[in-house]
This record gives structure tokens, sequence and C-alpha cells, in this order.
């Protein structure tokens, strides 16, 4: 089981649940070249063929739209939209 990171010392990112799920929908989308209705909340990102770079970037992409950075492996730790997306809201 990995190892959660430390809640404290990550920022408050001021951006819902639902703002965040839409922000990663929004890039699946735009990366996958798919509708909507193709992006599944509880699918792993290895279901979409994300490689590790692909991974990486969106990762850093998420980092820049939220204001502070993130961990490259955030993709493996929370593998689907609804998983990151439920972690990132929280903290």
């Amino acid at each position: 089981m990995l190892e959660q990171p430390n809640l404290s010392t990550l920022p408050a990112t001021g951006k819902t649940e639902r703002e965040i799920q839409e922000w990663l929908i929004a890039y699946l989308i735009d990366f996958l070249e798919v509708a909507e209705d193709d992006i599944d909340l509880e699918a792993s990102f290895d279901s979409y063929a994300l490689d590790s770079t692909a991974a990486v970037s969106m990762t850093a992409d998420l980092a820049d739209w939220l204001g502070y950075e993130l961990e490259p492996s955030l993709s493996w730790e929370y593998p689907s939209v609804r998983a990151m997306a439920g972690y990132l809201a929280s903290v």
C-alpha cells in the first residue's frame, strides 16, 4: 500500500471536487480526442493509455492550474478522475 502524503504540507486548493473533476475530464478529452461520454470517472488513467510521460505532464498541468506543486507520482497514487479529484479537494 502506498504511503499517504502528509496533507498538512499541501496548501488548500480552493477548488471543489467537481471543479477538479471537470478540469481532469477536459484534459483527457483534449489529450485523447474523445467525447465527454467516453470518460469514466472510475476508470484508471492507465485504461486511457496514458503512459508515464503523459501522466506526469497531466499532473504538471494540473499543478499549474491549482497554483502549487504536485508530486509527479500523483496519478499512480490516485489513479482515476474521481480518486484524484476527491483527494485534491480534501487537502
